[in-house]
């Protein structure tokens, strides 16, 4: 049955190579190599977060500095559209401090830290009357 399904293959494959006047790729076996990570690797992805939380951090830094600047500006001149700019820097500063705290997280789930903490929970519970649960108390301590 399976060489039946290789020469409909076969024939399929020459078909559609005939209708597009192309060569077949030809089929190269070898050993497949699986790639280990390596220190080289780790420090890459150390290098690359360090310079990323840097930028981070310097784009936090100059974003209060403005937003307290700007909320300056906009309470002086009791304008709708300063204090709508100095909403939205406010959210992008924000949003840049969540940033940093998921930069971390990523780089822990990259060099293979865990990021949940697991907690296994045993609940028993007994259904059944006072007395049932008595009797098993007592037989269990006997």
């Amino acid at each position: 049955m399976s060489n039946t399904n290789n020469e409909i293959d076969f024939i399929s494959d020459k078909i559609i190579e005939d209708a597009l006047n192309i060569e077949p790729l030809p089929v190269i076996e070898g050993e497949v190599i699986s790639a280990e990570p390596t220190s080289t690797n780790n420090h890459i992805v150390d290098t690359d977060f360090n310079f990323s939380r840097d930028q981070i951090k310097s784009a936090i830094s100059i974003g209060s500095s403005a937003l307290s600047d700007l909320a300056t500006i906009a309470s002086q001149s009791q304008r709708a559209s300063a204090y709508e700019v100095v909403a939205t820097l406010m959210k992008n500063v924000v949003d840049s401090s969540t940033a940093l705290l998921d930069l971390s997280k990523k780089k822990k789930e990259v060099v293979g830290g865990t990021t949940d903490t697991k907690r296994v929970t045993n609940n028993n519970l007994f259904v059944g009357t006072t007395q049932e649960l008595q009797k098993f108390l007592k037989e269990r301590n006997s």
